[in-house]
């Protein structure tokens, strides 16, 4: 199946010609659409032409200005630049003839002065030619970072004609999703008409629901400081050849039928990518775990890149347990990183699965996991405990689990998509659990975008992130899990404290589901049996810890848009039970911090603190002092301003007390599902380190 995408049959993005008289857009089979649309029909002469325009087209910058102020606002500039050298003789006279040293502050002047003139005499409608130049400069800078998008041998024509010259731009606050029956063109549609401001203009617009007081605390800093020069250099010409991309390659993906609900497999199986011994050596010990622990007997199949195989001694093993070892033919890797993760989608569109339940190498699922014809074994688990069963997940068919980090509102991505920043967690697609005649778009978007990762992992940090933006850009959503990502540690402290060395995910009832031992792997010595895992760092369920409990966050029907930008009293997008308002509130104040790694092994911890903001607080101090409270000896207490109040939608009352830590510790040996999981670990032969991703 590694055969399924190839360049030949899958265009990945098509220009438009600078010349045409419209800047409408035909995608897709047939076009009755005029010449001045993306249709051809020319000699060959000109379509080579044709096409070699298009090679260059993504690195100019139509100049879009009344010629009529050209001349009168480029004498503007040129007087602005012509004050910079007298600026700087200035400065150099008076450092001569004995003044005062500072020519920094008078240059910082000059530098702002000729910005703010620049500003006063440049609009929206017009970029001048000699700011064209340096923007090219820089564009041309940056290909050396970014692989260009490749170029088709002819664009594409298509039934579906999007028109956006004249359109209205509705900035919606926050961006709705479309209904679960909406069809491909729907969602295309929709992508393409959203926003197409330019980037300060977006970061206003995140801003609204991703201040910096709501996620500086959890916001991603690593890709921020890491991609900052590649996000400033995207304009809205960029943002439109993306969204273009995007919608070019599903159109055809949909005329070659690899959407057709027939052709995405059958049953349920668990998917896997690897490829040095370590990383075989780990599925296999996953596989042994599931099959000799934990009932599950669900086939495998486990994706490498070409020319990767596990040792020659684990082969009969992988037959053993019911695994088939598959190669994603047209990949490749990238010698120079030490992780390589561009083949994760491949793995799930290209697999067998109707239903896939997609593991990192270093994940273990401590649940059974049901059979591959959708049935399970009622001597194992319950109906309703069972992971497919979950009833977002069965509404939705598709469930993401959270990360530690979220992402800030200056990402490009929210213009790329033409999505609003979301103030809610980041993925963490060590586990994605999907159905694939639902969601194949999602899929082959997501593809599409890692076909081009060294431009996508300046946006996503690493892939993790990439499912979530291909299902926000098509307007689609997702289950989350009844509880939040936790901590799992060492069974005691290390010189730098608490030492979290795994990402305890959870099911939809809020219990142990996925022990991913990531940061494990890093520790050199001093981990074993006995001395591995002991306890997690958790948020509590804020149904009473019952997870039977009607209308609780532990009654598993929770989606994404019940816990995204939520308020102090715990309001989101989507309405939600008591019990996921509560959840959604105290959320916002968690945050994750790393620590040790010098004289200690490298370990994270899970934090809290009251997240509101400035606002917040005074609107909660306020209503304090409209409506005191009293102690037990009927005392009236001094206003604090600690509680949130809200109304249910059927006028209960909501009391959100920031004073109390959601977090607490959860020793496994009182867990079920984990108090043997160590002692199963180096039983099947694991190991806590290893070089393998």
């Amino acid at each position: 199946m590694g055969h399924f995408r190839s360049e030949s049959q899958l265009p990945l993005y098509s220009a438009q010609t600078a010349s045409s008289s419209s800047s409408s857009l035909s995608l897709g089979g047939s076009s009755n659409s005029s010449s001045s649309n993306n249709a051809f029909d020319g000699s060959s002469s000109e379509k080579k032409a044709y096409q070699d325009h298009n090679k260059s087209w993504h690195k100019t910058y139509p100049d879009i200005s009344p010629s009529s102020n050209r001349s009168n606002i480029r004498s503007k500039l040129e007087y602005a630049f012509s004050l910079f050298p007298a600026a700087l003789a200035a400065i150099n006279a008076r450092m001569l003839g004995g003044g005062r040293r500072r020519p920094l502050p008078l240059l910082c002047f000059c530098l702002v002065s000729l910005l703010v003139l620049a500003s006063l005499t440049t609009s929206e409608e017009y970029i001048p030619d000699s700011v064209s130049a340096s923007r090219a400069k820089l564009s041309s800078f940056i290909e050396g970072f970014r692989r260009p998008i490749k170029l088709p041998k002819a664009p594409p024509t298509s039934d579906i004609t999007l028109n956006d010259s004249g359109r209205q731009e509705e900035w919606v606050s926050p961006t709705p999703p479309l209904p679960l029956t909406a069809t491909l063109r729907e969602r295309l549609e929709a992508l393409w008409n959203a926003p197409l401001g330019e980037p300060a203009n977006w970061v206003k617009w995140n801003s609204q629901t991703c201040s910096r007081e709501r996620v500086k605390q959890a916001q991603n800093d690593w890709i921020t400081q890491d991609a900052a020069l590649i996000w400033h250099s995207l304009n809205s010409t960029d943002v439109k050849r993306y969204r273009k991309g995007m919608i070019d390659y599903l159109v055809e993906c949909e005329k070659q039928g690899l959407m057709d609900p027939a052709n995405v497999g059958e049953g349920r199986g668990l998917v896997f990518t690897a490829g040095n011994a370590d990383t075989f050596s780990r599925v296999l010990l996953t596989l042994k775990i599931l099959r000799n622990h934990y009932n599950t007997s669900l086939p495998a199949e486990i994706f490498s890149f070409p020319g990767e195989m596990p040792p020659p001694e684990l082969l009969d093993e992988f037959v053993k347990y019911n695994a088939t070892l598959r190669v994603i033919e047209h990949a490749s890797r990238d010698e120079s990183r030490a992780k390589n993760y561009q083949i994760k989608s491949d793995a799930i569109v290209a697999s067998s699965f109707a239903e896939v339940l997609y593991l990192d190498s270093d994940n273990i699922p401590v649940a059974y996991l049901g059979e591959h014809d959708g049935t399970w074994s009622s001597n194992v688990t319950t109906e309703r405990e069972l992971i497919w069963n979950a009833p977002s997940y069965k509404r939705l068919g598709v469930m993401f689990w959270p990360d530690y980090w979220k992402t800030g509102p200056m990402n490009p991505i929210w213009g790329i998509i033409g999505t609003q920043c979301r103030d809610e967690w980041e993925q963490e697609a060590g586990q994605i659990l999907i159905d694939k005649r639902r969601h194949m778009d999602a899929l082959l978007l997501a593809n599409w975008m890692l076909d081009d990762w060294q431009f996508w992992f300046h946006i996503s940090d690493g892939d993790k992130d990439i499912f979530r933006f291909a299902f926000l850009a098509l307007r689609k959503r997702w289950a989350v899990p009844g509880r939040y990502v936790g901590a799992g540690a060492l069974p005691g402290n290390t010189l730098s404290g608490f030492c979290g060395h795994t990402m305890m995910q959870h099911d939809h009832l809020g219990n142990p589901m996925f022990v991913h031992y990531n940061l494990l792997k890093q520790i050199p010595s001093g981990v074993g049996r006995g001395y591995t895992w002991g306890r997690t760092r958790q948020t509590v369920l804020f149904n009473g810890g019952r997870p039977e409990a009607e209308g609780g966050e532990g009654s598993g029907d929770v989606e994404a848009d019940m816990i995204a930008n939520a308020a102090a009293d715990g309001t989101a997008i989507l309405p939600a039970p008591a019990g996921v308002r509560y959840r959604a509130a105290l959320e916002r104040g968690l945050y994750t911090r790393f620590h040790g790694g010098v004289t200690s092994a490298l370990c994270v911890d899970i934090h809290y603190e009251d997240p509101r903001t400035s606002v917040e607080r005074e609107k909660d101090l306020a209503y304090e002092k409209k409506h005191p409270i009293f102690d037990d000896k009927k005392v009236k207490q001094e206003p604090k301003g600690h509680i949130t109040h809200g109304k249910t939608k059927k006028g209960d009352e909501i009391a959100i007390n920031w004073e109390l830590d959601p977090l607490y510790v959860n020793w496994w040996k009182d867990e079920p599902r984990l108090a043997n999981f160590e002692k199963a670990f180096y039983e099947e032969g694991g190991k806590p380190n290893g070089k393998g991703f």
